[in-house]
């Protein structure tokens, strides 16, 4: 009987088990974003673009509504100019059946930049197997994605997933990225976390502080260890977050909200 247990239980078993309901778990959330919809903010920030859709019918004119409620905001309500310039491209201004793809879309990146960078963290850095990583990956995703402080903000309001549910993922994605140009040094790696770190300093703020966090602690851990500066360059994703973190805060709008 201990045996046929041991053999039952290993952890390439457990890891089936465990991904197979998450994907089970998953399905309702998929079902629900069938009859998901704009709302509040949704409108309010897309009302410009909606409209220079109706009137231009060109890239051109819908970014430059998008501009320019970034820019009115900025004035009059807050600074994190990278989020508002997102919300008025929320799915509705585009389509009016186009808001189903939010939760969807929501889902897919959340799988895939948790798994990305969990596999990174755990196989790449910690030497875990594959099998460990997929089960350690699997309760993460279904204690992360069905236990978060709101199902609203998280998976169904195109805002609340904007500003607080991108931010993160981009935060998860970027420890990824910054373990791959540890150990790799590919100048693909700094691209992508020169950009994430720009966008972040235009977000909200918790997420731009635990950014300068990861990639401060990146180089704190990788400099000593591997004895090579190239991870130095991490300092040009620092200063580009910096920036856009400095104009977020300077915003005279954030007086208003205040």
């Amino acid at each position: 009987m201990k045996g046929k247990a041991k053999r039952l239980f290993t952890v390439t078993n457990l890891a089936i088990t465990a991904s197979a309901l998450f994907v089970v778990s998953i399905i309702p959330v998929i079902y629900l974003s069938f009859i998901n919809r704009a709302t509040g903010d949704d409108y309010g920030y897309g009302v410009h673009t909606h409209a220079a859709l109706l009137a231009t019918r060109s890239l051109s004119g819908i970014l430059g509504a998008a501009a320019k409620t970034v820019r009115d905001h900025y004035e009059v309500w807050q600074g994190t100019w990278s989020s508002i310039f997102l919300f008025t491209l929320q799915p509705e201004v585009f389509n009016d059946r186009a808001y189903v793809a939010v939760t969807i879309v929501t889902v897919t990146l959340w799988i895939a930049v948790t798994t990305f960078t969990l596999y990174y963290l755990l196989v790449r850095m910690m030497g875990f197997t594959k099998s460990g990583f997929a089960l350690i990956n699997a309760l993460f995703l279904l204690v992360n994605v069905h236990f978060a402080g709101s199902n609203k903000e998280t998976l169904f309001f195109y805002n609340g997933i904007i500003h607080y549910q991108l931010p993160y993922l981009l935060c998860l994605l970027l420890i990824g990225l910054v373990i791959c140009f540890g150990q790799r040094y590919k100048w693909r790696y700094l691209l992508a976390i020169s950009f994430i770190a720009a966008y972040l300093g235009g977000s909200s703020y918790q997420p731009a502080l635990l950014g300068f966090a990861v990639m401060l602690l990146a180089i704190a851990y990788f400099l000593p260890y591997k004895r090579d500066k190239r991870i130095l360059w991490l300092l040009l994703p620092l200063l580009l977050e910096t920036i856009g973190l400095i104009i977020s805060m300077k915003a005279p709008g954030n007086w208003a909200r205040g």
